[in-house]
């Protein structure tokens, strides 16, 4: 018997895929294309637990909004990584607000859905990429040791 509370759909094996999948992506992708290839990794797993999460949950109105901002928050972080021109449409304030309400979403599945390891996991991917896009200046603003970020 588990102590874990499972959405439908989400099985241990999935959560344990889930949990080695992210840290290897990054490892991977980070040595793959360096710090693009670690953004371009963890929207991908954040991208594709969203993905899960919608197909085996969709009903549940209260995980759409995680399922949701894992999809978009993904695609977001993947597109600034590969520094699509698209996203430079939406002005700055509108990608901070958007932020701080994936972050908001985020935290609140982590806090209210303590016992689904999937959940949790997705949440807080969804609150650490909502943190790295509100705290982002300009629309391609990434977190670069050089000295020619701004």
């Amino acid at each position: 018997m588990s102590a874990f509370n499972l959405s439908p759909g989400i099985t241990p094996e999935v959560v344990g895929l889930a949990t080695i999948a992210l840290p290897l992506a990054i490892a991977v992708g980070y040595g793959v294309r360096g710090r693009a290839g670690f953004e371009i990794a963890i929207g991908l797993v954040t991208m594709a637990l969203g993905l899960y999460k919608f197909a085996t949950d969709w009903n549940d109105p209260w995980d759409l909004p995680l399922a949701i901002g894992g999809i978009t928050v993904g695609l977001t972080v993947i597109g600034a990584a590969l520094d699509r021109p698209e996203l430079r449409w939406m002005p700055g304030p509108v990608w901070r607000a958007c932020g701080a309400f994936a972050v908001f979403i985020g935290l609140w599945k982590v806090g209210s859905d303590f016992l689904d390891p999937f959940d949790i996991e997705l949440g807080a991917l969804l609150a650490g990429l909502g943190l790295w896009v509100l705290l982002a200046r300009d629309t391609f603003a990434r977190f670069r040791l050089s000295s020619s970020a701004s």
